[in-house]
C-alpha cells in the first residue's frame, strides 16, 4: 500500500497544481472581466456604428473609382457590344452608389443631386458614343464597297495604257490616307488631290466605257455628300464632342469624389475622437489589469518551475533515452525516483528489449523465402537498389541471371506438389551454393523462379556464372519425366549485363525486364540454355 501511494504522488502534485491554476485563472478572469465592462461598451459602438461606417466610404470611394474607369472605358469604345457592357456596368454601378449613399447620407441632397447629373451625363456620353460607333462602321462599309469597286475597275482596266493604271492607283493611295488622318485641314488637302486626280482619269482619252463607270462610282464613293471624306469628316467632330464629353464626366465623377472624401474625413474624425476617448479608458484598465498580470505570472513561473523540476525534466530525460535505446546506443532505460515516471522508464526499458528481439526476428521472416530458406522477392527488390547505387558511384558492371525451372508446373502435376516442394528447396541450395562472392546474391523470385546479381561482372563472368548453373542443375540428376527437354531437371537462364556511368544510368524496372526478355528468348530457343543481352 505504501508503495501504491509513493508511486501516485507525481499525480497528486499534478491535480494539486491544476486546481490552484485554476483558481487563479478564475480569480483573474472575474477581475478583468468586471474592469473592462466599459471598454467592451466602447468596442461595441465601434465594431457596429463606426466600422460600418467607414467600411462603407470605403465601398463608396471603389465604386467612384470604378465609376472613373467605366467612365474612361466608355470614351474609347470602339465597338457596339464593348459599349454595352461598359453601358451595363455603369448602371449597376450608379445603382449600387445610389444604394448605399442613401443608406449613411440621407440629408446630403448636394450629392444626390451630383449623383442624379452624373447620370444624365453618362447617357448623353453613351449616346454620342453609339452614334460615333454607327459612323465609324459606316465609314468601315463605306471603304470596304471602295475598295470592291477598284478592284473591278482594275480588272476592266487591263488593256489600258499603264497611264490609266497609274491614275487608279493614285486615287487608292489617297483613299486610304483618309481613314488614317486625325485633322480637318489634312482631309481638305486629301479632297483637293482626290479632285484633281479624278478629273485627270475622267479626261484621259484612253479609258474604256466600264473603266469610266468604275471611275465615277469611285468619285461619288470619296467626294459625294455621304462620301468617305465627308464621313471621316463628320466622325472626327464627333470624336472631338466625344471627348469633351468624357472629360466633362470625368470632372463630374471627380467633383462626386471629392464630396465622398469630404464626408470620409468628417466621419473619420469622429471616429479618431472617439478612438482617443476609448484608449484613455483602456490605458486606465490596463493599469490595474498589468498589476494583476503582474502577479499571476510570477505565481505561474513558480508554478512551471516545480513542473519543470518535478515531471518535464523528467520526462525529457526519459524521451532522450527512450530514444537512444531505440537507435541502439543505450540498452537500459532509467529515471531516479519511485512515482509514475520511474515506473514508466522501466516498463520502457522492458519493451525496448521485446521489441528489438522481435524487430530482429520479423526482419529475417521479411526477408527470407518460408520454403527455399534463402532471400525472397523482398529482400532481392532491396537489395537491387543498393547494388544499382553502387554500381553507378563506381561505374561498374553489374549482372542479373534471371532462372526459370523448365515445366515445372508439369513436374508438380506428375510428382505432386510435395516433391515439387523438395525439388524447388534442393535447386535453391545449389544455387546458393554457386553464388560463392560475399558480394553475389541469390534469391527466390516467385514461383518457380530464381534471381542472382553479380556486382562488378561483365559479360564473360555473366556468362561463365549462367553455365556454372545450368550444369549444376543438370547434373543434379533429377528425375523429370514429364519434361520435354530431357529426362532430368533443367533450367533455363536470362543473363543481363548492364555498364554503369555518368550517361547510362538502369532503373529497377529496366533491370527486371530485360532480364525476363532474355529468358523468354531462352525458352524459346528451346530451354535448358542461357541467353545474354548486355546493356550500356
Amino acid at each position: 500500500m505504501k508503495s501504491i501511494k509513493l508511486k501516485q504522488s507525481t499525480i497528486r502534485s499534478f491535480s494539486y497544481i491544476q486546481l490552484v491554476m485554476l483558481t487563479l485563472f478564475v480569480l483573474v478572469t472575474s477581475f478583468t472581466l468586471t474592469r473592462l465592462s466599459d471598454v467592451h461598451d466602447s468596442l461595441d459602438t465601434l465594431t457596429h456604428e463606426t466600422v460600418p461606417t467607414i467600411n462603407e466610404a470605403r465601398i463608396i470611394s471603389h465604386k467612384i473609382d470604378l465609376l472613373m474607369s467605366l467612365t474612361i472605358s466608355l470614351a474609347n469604345a470602339v465597338n457596339q457590344p464593348s459599349r454595352r457592357i461598359i453601358t451595363e456596368r455603369i448602371e449597376q454601378t450608379l445603382n449600387q452608389l445610389n444604394t448605399a449613399e442613401l443608406a449613411q447620407n440621407q440629408s446630403n441632397t448636394y450629392l444626390y443631386t451630383q449623383v442624379s447629373a452624373l447620370r444624365q451625363e453618362l447617357n448623353e456620353l453613351n449616346n454620342m458614343v453609339e452614334q460615333r460607333i454607327r459612323l465609324g462602321q459606316s465609314l468601315q462599309q463605306t471603304k470596304l464597297q471602295f475598295f470592291d469597286i477598284v478592284q473591278q475597275a482594275i480588272r476592266s482596266s487591263n488593256g489600258n495604257t499603264g497611264h490609266a493604271q497609274s491614275q487608279l492607283t493614285d486615287i487608292m493611295l489617297l483613299a486610304v490616307q483618309i481613314d488614317q488622318q486625325d485633322r480637318l485641314h489634312q482631309l481638305r488637302r486629301i479632297e483637293s488631290q482626290l479632285g484633281q486626280a479624278f478629273n485627270s482619269a475622267l479626261t484621259a482619252p484612253s479609258s474604256n466605257p466600264v473603266t469610266m463607270e468604275k471611275v465615277t462610282a469611285m468619285q461619288t464613293m470619296l467626294l459625294g455628300s455621304n462620301g468617305m471624306v465627308n464621313q471621316k469628316i463628320e466622325l472626327l467632330r464627333f470624336e472631338g464632342r466625344t471627348r469633351g464629353r468624357g472629360n466633362f464626366v470625368k470632372n463630374l465623377v471627380e467633383d462626386v469624389a471629392s464630396n465622398l472624401d469630404y464626408n470620409s474625413r468628417l466621419v473619420y474624425h469622429k471616429t479618431q475622437q472617439s478612438a482617443e476617448a476609448t484608449e484613455q479608458r483602456i490605458e486606465q484598465q490596463s493599469n490595474i489589469a498589468i498589476i494583476a498580470g503582474t502577479l499571476t505570472v510570477i505565481l505561474t513561473l513558480v508554478i512551471i518551475y516545480y513542473l519543470h523540476r518535478r515531471i518535464v525534466f523528467r520526462l525529457l530525460s526519459l524521451k532522450e533515452q527512450v530514444d537512444n535505446a531505440a537507435t541502439g546506443t543505450q540498452k537500459v532505460v532509467s529515471v531516479k525516483g519511485k512515482d509514475e515516471i520511474a515506473s514508466l522508464a522501466n516498463t520502457f526499458s522492458m519493451y525496448i528489449e521485446k521489441v528489438r528481439q522481435q524487430e530482429i526476428a520479423l526482419l529475417n521472416m521479411s526477408l527470407t523465402d518460408p520454403l527455399t530458406g534463402i532471400p525472397n522477392r523482398r529482400a532481392f527488390d532491396k537489395q537491387l537498389g543498393k547494388e544499382i547505387a553502387h554500381a553507378t558511384r563506381q561505374r561498374w558492371h553489374l549482372s542479373v541471371l534471371l532462372i526459370d525451372v523448365d515445366f515445372f508446373k508439369n513436374y508438380n502435376d506428375h510428382y505432386g506438389h510435395g516433391e515439387g516442394d523438395t525439388c524447388l528447396k534442393t535447386i535453391a541450395t545449389t544455387l546458393n551454393g554457386i553464388v560463392l562472392r560475399n558480394t553475389d546474391f541469390c534469391a527466390r523470385f516467385g514461383g518457380e523462379e530464381f534471381i542472382c546479381i553479380l556486382p562488378d561482372t561483365d559479360e564473360a563472368g555473366a556468362k561463365l556464372k549462367a553455365e556454372m548453373l545450368r550444369e549444376a542443375i543438370q547434373n543434379m540428376a533429377i528425375e523429370h519425366k514429364a519434361s520435354t527437354v530431357g529426362d532430368v531437371v533443367t533450367i533455363s537462364i536470362g543473363a543481363a549485363t548492364y555498364k554503369f556511368s555518368t550517361q547510362s544510368i538502369w532503373s529497377h524496372d529496366a533491370i527486371i525486364e530485360h532480364a525476363d526478355a532474355a529468358l523468354y528468348k531462352a525458352k524459346g530457343q528451346g530451354r535448358n540454355r542461357f541467353v545474354h543481352a548486355s546493356f550500356g
